[in-house]
């Protein structure tokens, strides 16, 4: 008995070209269902509660004159739906439609962000990051203007949909 050589089998270019086409598409179709999974279900897409709107106005408003309350940042707690606390930014500028809700994340990779009063800005500590009281990036690494986030008034809470 002799050793008998093992012949390689070689794929052809179609036979290769059809399997790489199928794990494209698989792997495109499973993106975009955990892409579309994350947006129509879970804890991004909940409403929380941030408190009552005349509790947080009031807050916005403590110890100024009622012509310079006007703008004013305030930083609101909530409880995340999955367990803990985090929080918001609420600029309240007048009028029925006069919040804006802004999220506390930098927009470059994700850092929090504070509010600086007496240069009325976001600062994000990491980069260096800055952004207008209206949430424009003004200086630094930041990618687009911070988010903001939708709201809705239920009675008198103030309730702010997470993404």
């Amino acid at each position: 008995m002799g050793l008998q050589e093992e012949v390689p089998r070689r794929l052809s270019r179609r036979k290769f070209l059809a399997a790489g086409a199928w794990v494209l598409t698989a792997g495109a179709l499973g993106g975009w269902r955990n892409r579309a999974g994350r947006t129509t279900r879970g804890p991004s897409t909940r409403w929380v509660p941030l408190g009552s709107v005349d509790r947080i106005i009031a807050q916005s408003q403590a110890g100024l004159g009622s012509a310079a309350n006007l703008g004013q940042i305030i930083q609101v707690p909530y409880r995340r739906p999955q367990g803990g606390q985090d929080f918001v930014f609420v600029r309240f500028v007048g009028g029925a439609e006069g919040l804006a809700v802004f999220s506390p994340y930098c927009t470059h990779q994700g850092a929090r962000v504070v509010f600086v009063p007496d240069r009325d800005e976001f600062y994000c500590p990491c980069h260096g990051g800055r952004y207008t009281s209206e949430g424009r990036v003004c200086a630094g690494p930041g990618e687009a203007p911070l988010g903001r986030m939708p709201w809705s008034v239920r009675g008198t809470v103030l309730w702010v949909r997470l993404w």
